[in-house]
């Protein structure tokens, strides 16, 4: 178990007790301490979270497949280090353990920023998070309306669709899938099939376009 001991106390009290939502994080990803404001997001208490393996802490959600949070929080992490710079993820799905079992869904936007010293080495680093959840789940309800989207897209008189961003591992916009279109799009394009698809994949001009690239 990796301890604070060895980094400023009064810095440490200090990010404890900032009204954002920080975690404090040695170089080898061993947790040193947490605002009041991070805990209270992530259901933790400081004395159980400080000096445990962050990823320990914050395992990977079995149950969700196909979000990246860990992998992607991993990769930023490792950027920080060796770069030194501040790295700026996009929005992550991170879902968070609870007591007694389970994970509650959450959605972040990320910063990780390194703090240096006198040699230029990495004494912690600040990952600084947004809990962006209730906006999200918002835009999720909306997206389950589906019925009700169809028939407003039915009877537009012009190609109407609905994509789900893609991120790649360093929270850039790498794709986008196809999640609804209407008639008038299959009528115009001749395409039936292409429900659930990237985009990429369905038009792969658009690659060498670079329509993506405007995103990011």
């Amino acid at each position: 178990m990796k301890r604070a001991a060895g980094y400023p106390s009064s810095a440490l009290r200090a990010l404890e007790n900032v009204p954002d939502l920080y975690l404090i994080l040695s170089p080898e990803l061993y947790i040193l301490t947490a605002s009041g404001a991070y805990l209270q997001a992530t259901f933790t208490q400081r004395q159980a979270i400080r000096g445990r393996y962050v990823f320990e802490v914050f395992p990977d959600n079995p149950a969700t497949p196909n979000a990246y949070g860990p992998r992607n929080l991993m990769a930023s992490l490792q950027t920080v280090l060796t770069t030194k710079q501040t790295h700026r993820m996009g929005l992550q799905q991170y879902d968070v353990p609870v007591a007694g079992g389970g994970f509650i869904q959450k959605y972040w936007l990320p910063t990780n920023t390194p703090v240096l010293n006198e040699l230029d080495e990495i004494d912690y680093i600040i990952h600084k998070v947004e809990d962006v959840t209730a906006q999200q789940q918002a835009n999720g309800a909306l997206l389950e309306n589906q019925e009700l989207l169809q028939t407003l897209f039915e009877s537009a008189p012009l190609s109407l669709s609905v994509y789900q961003i893609l991120y790649d591992s360093s929270g850039g916009v790498e794709d986008f899938e196809i999640q609804m279109f209407n008639s008038f799009t299959v009528r115009t394009t001749g395409l039936t099939d292409y429900l659930g698809k990237r985009y990429s994949q369905v038009f792969p001009h658009t690659i060498e376009s670079g329509v993506l690239d405007r995103f990011k």
